[in-house]
């Protein structure tokens, strides 16, 4: 976004087509799995003022949009960039702490799958499946080859048996490049053959979509150069606040199979990287050759291990916790992968329940406590 904004930044809102109220759907089908949430609760918040006689009568505190949707200021920043990038809005600079957001009409389901980088970022965001639900809902099928260019879908991954579990990737980084020049950001200033590793990591752990890595690339250049260490840990850190890594202990009977076979397959330094995206630390290493040797576990054990800290500790590797369970694993002769699994789902289920109650009776004590 080339105008800087700030709270005390007013604005009006201006729209290039009729009927708003006419677009929603396409918005939501073809282009909420890349603007997410608050883009599109922005955007609709926008389409709503247009109509509003007084906002666009007088000026109104950005703030007030804020307020309303109750996101941070950050949040509305990042959002405006998405919604910029895939020209869904312009904002134009009436005077020094004065804008106009310009509202642009969503493409229709056939211009939308005419444009490749639009089409080729949904099947990374949404999928290859939800595209063609999405084109099936608008009765766009005949308007477009959805087998065209399949060889360019953004994630090509597959696993070579003969060289363990090493991922061998093929990767369209000219999307993500679309995005940035979409911005008018020059992408040869910064990229190189680390970036691109890093961001191979990021999918193949992550599941990230090029878009989605654009965005945090862009936000990476606001402060400056990209660095690679605040990258990773940003994307991990919003991967673990919404996700609980899908953990063999609270996963269902033909899933917990088929996670197992993985487990098994995996030495514990590979199943750091994939689930966490880094090696062991030194102090770690000697955690997994204690196990090991002292505890004669093997690895798919200690992955199991190692599963579970990250589901109960906030995503963290606990070695006092894994310790604990691995002296309770010893005395009671669990000694097999399924033995362990078995045993730390009654414990994840104990702890659950007593979360549970803990959370009730905080309540009922708050409920007790006089208002004033």
């Amino acid at each position: 976004m080339e105008n800087k904004i700030n709270l005390k930044t007013k604005y009006k809102v201006r729209v290039s087509f009729d009927d708003p109220s006419s677009v929603n759907d396409i918005i939501i089908s073809y282009y909420l799995p890349l603007i997410q949430s608050k883009s599109f609760s922005l955007y609709s918040t926008l389409l709503l003022d247009s109509r509003n006689t007084m906002i666009n009568t007088i000026f109104i505190s950005i703030d007030r949009i804020v307020s309303m949707l109750n996101l941070s200021f950050e949040d509305i920043e990042n959002a405006i960039t998405k919604l910029e990038i895939v020209n869904l809005i312009k904002i134009f600079k009436y005077s020094d702490d004065k804008i106009i957001f310009h509202m642009l009409k969503p493409l229709s389901p056939k211009e939308f799958n005419n444009s490749f980088q639009l089409r080729e970022l949904l099947k990374s965001a949404a999928g290859n499946n939800n595209f063609e639900i999405s084109n099936k809902l608008f009765n766009s099928l005949k308007d477009h080859n959805l087998d065209h260019d399949l060889e360019n879908l953004t994630k090509k991954l597959k696993v070579d048996k003969t060289k363990g579990q090493k991922l061998n990737v093929s990767y369209d980084f000219d999307l993500i490049k679309s995005v940035l020049i979409a911005k008018k950001i020059d992408w040869n200033s910064f990229w190189n053959k680390d970036l691109e590793q890093v961001i191979l990591d990021l999918v193949i752990v992550y599941r990230i979509s090029a878009f989605d890595i654009a965005i945090e690339i862009i936000e990476e250049l606001k402060k400056g150069l990209i660095n690679l260490d605040s990258l990773r840990d940003k994307i991990r850190i919003n991967f673990e606040k919404g996700n609980n890594f899908n953990s063999i202990i609270d996963s269902g009977n033909k899933t917990k199979e088929i996670k197992l076979e993985y487990l098994k397959e995996m030495n514990v330094k590979d199943y750091f990287v994939s689930k966490l995206n880094r090696v062991p630390s030194p102090k770690e290493n000697k955690m997994i050759v204690k196990l090991n040797n002292e505890y004669r576990m093997k690895n798919d054990m200690i992955n199991i291990l190692i599963d579970y800290s990250i589901l109960v500790n906030d995503g963290a590797i606990n070695e006092n916790y894994i310790f604990k369970i691995a002296d309770t694993s010893l005395k009671e002769n669990i000694n097999t992968s399924e033995k362990l699994i078995q045993h730390l789902r009654v414990s994840y289920k104990m702890k659950k329940t007593k979360n549970v109650k803990e959370f009730i009776n905080k309540n009922i004590q708050m409920k007790d406590k006089p208002i004033f």
